[in-house]
């Protein structure tokens, strides 16, 4: 899903670009510099946010790990079964 909504995040800015461009273009007076500029530095703040919270997210699995009851190893198979006891 993940994947799913960064190709809705890249559509739309492309479409955003697109929208602004011809507004310059055609001089209409939809889009004010100050107000991209905010919208860009929202939108900056939220990505490093998420990035910042699953990092952290992250380090706690990585932490958590130690207590786990059985360990699975890092083999490839190990990663098959995973993926289809997920879907039981």
């Amino acid at each position: 899903m993940e994947h799913f909504s960064s190709s809705l995040a890249i559509i739309f800015i492309v479409f955003i670009s697109i929208e602004s461009i011809l507004s310059a273009r055609l001089e209409f007076d939809n889009y004010h510099f100050q107000d991209s500029l905010s919208n860009f530095s929202i939108a900056l703040v939220g990505a490093v946010l998420n990035l910042f919270f699953k990092g952290v997210a992250l380090e706690f699995y990585l932490g958590m790990e130690k207590f786990a009851p059985v360990h699975l190893g890092g083999q490839w198979w190990n990663w098959i079964l995973l993926f289809f006891l997920t879907i039981l």
